[in-house]
């Protein structure tokens, strides 16, 4: 069977770069759930686009859920608006009103000239959302009085320990940054 570019990536994705365990995930015709620590992440692709040249171009989003039975008003709307996108990586907030759910959200479009670095791109992503639900979601559901989006493998439950690349950004991300503006600091001259 041939695969298109958004079935690559997600395939890509799911075997090879994140390294989805199985126990942990759930995965259907466009994409996958899975839990690399408590938050659910959704990676699929959520539709396509193609151009005058017959070229088509997948839109492949990335969503982890952070709060649930969310009672959003304008002025919370303001604050998250406001306090997220001050600190945004590659995501988001979106709020589903028919839900009440908090989500942090990338959407990147996919065509096969491309395919190679928007799919790494998307990993980076991925984790980010991963890391960030982790810091911001117990603060947000805190100040807003909201439900963690906690959740866990319909089958398998929680899960007991967080895969390894929940703790990518406190392990590498975060070492690398900090060392690379330590060698900055250093090289650089005074004014």
């Amino acid at each position: 069977m041939r695969m298109n570019a958004g079935e690559k990536t997600i395939d890509w994705l799911f075997r090879e770069q994140l390294r989805v365990d199985p126990e942990w995930s759930i995965k259907f015709a466009t994409g996958f759930t899975w839990w690399a620590d408590r938050h659910a992440q959704t990676i699929e692709i959520v539709g396509s686009e193609s151009n005058e040249d017959g070229e088509t171009a997948y839109l492949i989003s990335t969503r982890t859920d952070l709060l649930r039975n969310l009672e959003l008003t304008d002025k919370m709307a303001a604050w998250i608006n406001t306090l997220l996108m001050h600190f945004a990586s590659m995501a988001g907030p979106v709020f589903d009103e028919e839900t009440g759910t908090l989500s942090l959200c990338s959407l990147v479009r996919v065509h096969e000239p491309i395919r190679e670095w928007m799919s790494a791109l998307t990993s980076t992503a991925s984790v980010l959302q991963i890391a960030e639900a982790r810091i911001m979601a117990p603060w947000l559901a805190k100040e807003f009085g909201a439900e963690l989006a906690e959740s866990g493998h319909p089958d398998n439950g929680k899960r007991p320990v967080p895969d390894e690349l929940a703790e990518i950004v406190a392990n590498l991300i975060a070492p690398n940054g900090r060392q690379l503006a330590d060698g900055c600091m250093k090289n650089s001259k005074r004014w």
